[in-house]
């Protein structure tokens, strides 16, 4: 009889750990997406590509502002939107140059942490990229060019910059700058960084480009290749996490038809699609926050425009078999400790 019991104990334990193993809920997989285009936004007839019209959502702090870029008819611009939707803030850097000559032109911010400070970067008259941090310019020391790709809550940030023609990563935390790159890569850049100071990129090797999580130590890297990405070296690139470990970004499937956005649980096991408006080619994921909301952007036609995933509510089956597997381990261990109580073990000699 024993024996049973603690069979169903361990089919109980087995059942919860291997829910909790998904690193996401059952639910992660469904979203609810909401198009976002900045109420300002326009053509932009300058560019190397021809006329381009885009909003492009890079960061979402836990409030929910979000913060990004966008066209007008004057140049790229960046932007912060509040969490509610109602106020859109539109500036630029100082220094940037919205000169003939779009992608290397104007403000691109990046990242917004919990306090509000806005990370990023912005292009000058020469076409060459600075980072900065609430408007101010942040470059690695004796770079050529730079850029930060994420900040969290504590003020650590992240990003790329290169003194020749190689990028490496870099962290910033205190008023010290530490350069970092994955090793045997001739590319790295950061995109990221958590309050445990997890950070994420992407880097190329002669394999192609990859994702990669660097640990809080900086001593472990950890590539990151979703298993569809696979089109003439460009392959995954990461470009956020969230306190919970959970990253985004894009990958490239051999079939050639755009970038396609992702969601990564934070056991690095489970790859989820990102389909806003029904589109899965031509998305990418750039931000998320610790409530899993998610920014981005999708093609439609000849514009860009982004979006907000917000993780849908659990079904009430999922919720109900979650906990009735909490409460069947709960027994499971309250009769453990009934069987192996003083009074039953003296009982049984």
């Amino acid at each position: 009889m024993r024996n049973t019991r603690r069979s169903r104990a361990t089919l109980i334990m087995a059942g919860v750990l291997a829910f909790l193993a998904a690193g996401r809920p059952a639910w992660a997989g469904s979203f609810t997406y909401t198009t976002l285009d900045h109420p300002l936004v326009g053509v932009l007839t300058n560019s190397l590509f021809g006329p381009v019209q885009f909003t492009s959502a890079n960061g979402i702090n836990n409030q929910g502002e979000i913060v990004g870029s966008f066209t007008d008819a004057g140049g790229l611009h960046g932007f912060q939107r509040s969490s509610n939707g109602s106020t859109w803030t539109s500036f630029d850097t100082p220094g940037s140059s919205n000169a003939p000559g779009f992608p290397s032109e104007g403000t691109l911010p990046n990242g917004i942490n919990s306090s509000g400070q806005i990370a990023g970067y912005y292009y000058d008259a020469n076409s060459f990229s600075h980072g900065f941090i609430d408007l101010t310019t942040r470059d690695f020391p004796g770079a050529t060019y730079s850029g930060v790709g994420g900040i969290n809550s504590s003020g650590q940030y992240v990003g790329y910059f290169s003194n020749g023609f190689i990028n490496h990563g870099f962290v910033h935390s205190g008023n010290t700058f530490t350069q970092f790159d994955v090793p045997g890569s001739t590319y790295t850049t950061a995109s990221g960084i958590n309050d445990i100071g997890q950070i994420v990129g992407t880097f190329t090797n002669g394999t192609g480009d990859h994702g990669f999580l660097r640990s809080a130590d900086g001593l472990t890297y950890t590539t990151i290749d979703d298993p569809l990405g696979n089109y003439q070296g460009f392959d995954t690139w990461v470009t956020g996490i969230n306190n919970l470990g959970q990253i985004v970004g894009f990958y490239y499937p051999a079939a050639g038809n755009g970038a396609h956005a992702f969601l990564v649980s934070a056991n690095l096991l489970s790859f989820t699609d990102l389909t806003p408006n029904n589109v899965g080619a031509g998305t990418q994921a750039d931000g998320i926050n610790d409530l899993g909301q998610i920014v981005g952007t999708y093609s439609s036609g000849n514009t860009t425009k982004s979006f907000l995933a917000t993780p849908n509510a659990p079904e009430p089956g999922t919720l109900f078999l979650f906990g009735t597997a909490l409460a069947g381990l709960a027994w499971a261990r309250r009769r453990r400790a009934h069987f192996h109580s003083p009074c039953n073990e003296k009982a049984a000699q």
